[in-house]
């Protein structure tokens, strides 16, 4: 197992082998994790894997708060199971595979877009150059006395 700070021991490799029984001979309480997910994600990704969680923290803020602008709603949710998750990061390590806490945390900060709205054909506009003398005439209204029909006076 090669140990660096850049790439760390390797994925969940941290906790195994002689590096174990030398942790266990120090402690009386055989520790098996560090129980900071921050920890053990420098521990088992080094460096490499702080920066690609912090860029996952980043862009799943950013995505929470494009959120808001058209779903408030859905945004708020996200937003508290993001904070929760962060926060729940610091007593124990919630960022492994099957952890509840790390599923909900990635539904929560990924951006699924809206489904397209259907292509409306565009409206049929036949426009035609009509002559002033092809429209229809304008009639004008004629203001009629009592109920009888007007009879015209020759």
């Amino acid at each position: 197992m090669a140990e660096s700070p850049f790439l760390g021991t390797g994925f969940e490799s941290f906790w195994l082998g002689p590096r174990l029984q030398k942790i266990w001979n120090i402690w009386w309480w055989h520790p098996n994790e560090a129980h900071n997910g921050y920890i053990e994600t420098y521990l088992n990704l080094g460096w490499v894997g702080l920066t690609l969680l912090g860029v996952v923290l980043v862009a799943g803020y950013r995505s929470i708060f494009a959120t808001f602008r058209t779903k408030p709603d859905l945004a708020e949710i996200k937003l508290a199971y993001f904070f929760v998750a962060i926060i729940y990061n610091f007593t124990e390590s919630a960022i492994r595979t099957m952890n509840p806490v790390w599923i909900v945390f990635l539904l929560s900060v990924m951006a699924v877009p809206d489904a397209p709205a259907p292509e409306m054909p565009p409206p049929l506009l036949i426009q035609r150059a009509i002559k002033p003398a092809e429209r229809e005439p304008q009639f004008e209204p004629v203001a009629r006395v009592g109920l009888r029909p007007q009879q015209e006076s020759n």
